[in-house]
């Protein structure tokens, strides 16, 4: 999965090109799927499922616009939730599929996630993001908490970890360039799935990125 700079970064384009009313809600959407609480099922949390006998994965973007469709186009947190899906989606394609990662030898996980830390402050400036996301009065109100116990506490403190500058070690295996072109290439495809959502359409089938369940 995408960080949460990678995913504020995006939103940063995304307002570029496409009007959010609300950018507040809408940033804060985009990073409130990975509020993890320990002993919880992240993959509820990003409406994993199982697809075509149990033989692949994907993330239900299907069930989530059935699930919110009214709230996907009246308000802009649930909008930005949506997208933090999509350009999960997309960024699993972008690192198995195009660039073959492979998770599997001992370390690489956590040394991809020393990669995510090494590209924040790198990020941060190049988007001149700032670390001012809002939290919503009565958040755990929402109806998305219907699905999931986020700890929005540990988000906000994680996220002020993401903030710090970093620089323990050498870029592993995701670099700049990477970071750069899959921020670019996913802000143009989230854009014309808002566009799309605003029709009353989608521009996204989640099948067709679906990877098998070994993997």
């Amino acid at each position: 999965m995408a960080s949460r700079i990678m995913h504020l970064a995006i939103a940063d384009r995304i307002f570029e090109n496409v009007e959010i009313n609300e950018k507040s809600r809408f940033n804060f959407g985009t990073i409130l799927p990975d509020a993890y609480r320990e002993g919880e099922n992240i993959a509820v949390s990003h409406f994993k499922i199982r697809i075509l006998n149990n033989t692949k994965l994907t993330y239900d973007l299907t069930e989530f616009r059935n699930k919110y469709k009214e709230k996907l186009v009246s308000d802009d947190l649930y909008l930005g939730y949506y997208i933090h899906l999509v350009e999960d989606l997309f960024f699993r394609d972008f690192v198995y599929d195009k660039h073959h990662w492979d998770p599997m030898p001992k370390g690489n996980v956590q040394r991809l996630h020393n990669d995510y830390k090494l590209l924040n402050t790198y990020l941060i400036e190049k988007h001149r993001l700032l670390n001012n996301i809002s939290i919503p009065c009565e958040i755990k109100e929402e109806s998305i908490f219907e699905i999931y116990p986020f700890d929005i506490n540990n988000l906000v403190k994680e996220l002020k970890t993401d903030f710090q500058f970093y620089n323990d070690g050498k870029i592993f295996f995701f670099t700049k360039e990477m970071a750069d072109e899959f921020i670019e290439n996913t802000a143009v495809k989230c854009v014309n799935e808002i566009k799309a959502i605003r029709a009353g359409k989608t521009s996204i089938n989640e099948n067709e990125f679906a990877w098998n369940v070994h993997k």
